[in-house]
């Protein structure tokens, strides 16, 4: 029996790269706070719970998990796994690589989709993903 691969786990937080993009979405939630706080407070809590939500991929670190089952991203309070079986392939962005979702319509395969941010991990993320799956675009 030949034993799996132990799992490969980085994080990465695109506000360190992107510090003035960072800076600008934390403006725009501190003003909004500010601007709908003085209507109502409680409204603007919500409203900067959306914002941080909204822009969540780039404020909130990451945490990836590859292992042989699939890919875990965890923000924050959420955690999805996807397993290999949710992908088609993948293919190289400046940013990491792009797992191509699966899907019979457009839609579906776009939801799919996953961003995975890595650039540090580069080498050996593209090393696990090689055992499982291909590169390639969307069918």
């Amino acid at each position: 029996m030949v034993d799996a691969p132990p799992p490969l786990r980085w994080t990465d937080w695109p506000a360190r790269r992107q510090p003035v993009r960072s800076a600008a979405s934390a403006l725009v939630i501190g003003c909004t706070a500010a601007a709908v706080g003085l209507v109502d407070g409680w409204l603007a809590l919500v409203a900067v719970g959306v914002l941080v939500w909204a822009t969540s991929d780039v404020l909130i670190p990451a945490t990836y998990t590859v292992d042989d089952r699939g890919l875990t991203v965890a923000r924050a309070l959420v955690s999805r796994r996807h397993g290999w079986s949710r992908f088609t392939g993948y293919r190289s962005t400046d940013e990491g690589f792009v797992l191509l979702g699966r899907g019979h319509h457009r839609a579906l395969r776009q939801s799919r989709t996953v961003l995975l941010r890595c650039d540090e991990e580069r080498g050996r993320v593209r090393a696990a993903l090689d055992t499982v799956l291909t590169t390639g675009e969307h069918p």
